[in-house]
């Protein structure tokens, strides 16, 4: 059914690791600047 099974997962472990990787480089900024910006 899928001939291609090798090279999607491989696609689809990187694509998730991209992800995994922005979220943890987005998500601390995004609760550290409203603490910063609370007075």
């Amino acid at each position: 059914m899928y001939p291609h099974v090798g090279v999607d997962a491989s696609g689809l472990a990187t694509l998730r690791t991209t992800v995994v990787h922005r979220l943890r480089t987005l998500v601390p900024t995004a609760y550290a600047v409203p603490t910063l910006a609370t007075p």
